[in-house]
């Protein structure tokens, strides 16, 4: 979380390689996903994202996800990045999606 902190990228996609849990939580319940959105760092975000098991819907101590603190802070960018990441996690054929809407109007045609 140090090398987010500090904006390594380079030094986070190391120690991504190399096998740190991307969801871990220090004393504060923060993630290093958390701190790179409170600190801004969009590439390191990206590089967070990337990783299929990174969760971002882990709450800090304070009630806080990156999801929340990237609204509060008005960082659009991560936002989309973030919601990239929810939409992909649903798949092409949740609720939300708009093959879910075809599928399901033309199931219902063929009744």
């Amino acid at each position: 979380m140090l090398a987010v902190k500090h904006g390594k990228a380079d030094l986070v996609e190391l120690l991504l390689n190399n096998g740190a849990a991307v969801n871990l939580q220090d004393s504060e319940g923060s993630t290093a996903l958390i701190y790179a959105v409170e600190h801004g760092s969009l590439n390191i975000v990206k590089l967070l994202l990337a990783r299929p098991e990174c969760d971002v819907d882990i709450v800090d101590n304070n009630g806080q996800t990156a999801i929340s603190i990237a609204t509060n802070k008005n960082r659009k960018n991560i936002l989309v990045e973030l919601y990239a990441k929810i939409n992909e996690l649903k798949g092409p054929y949740s609720a939300f999606s708009n093959q879910s809407r075809v599928a399901n109007r033309s199931s219902t045609s063929e009744r």
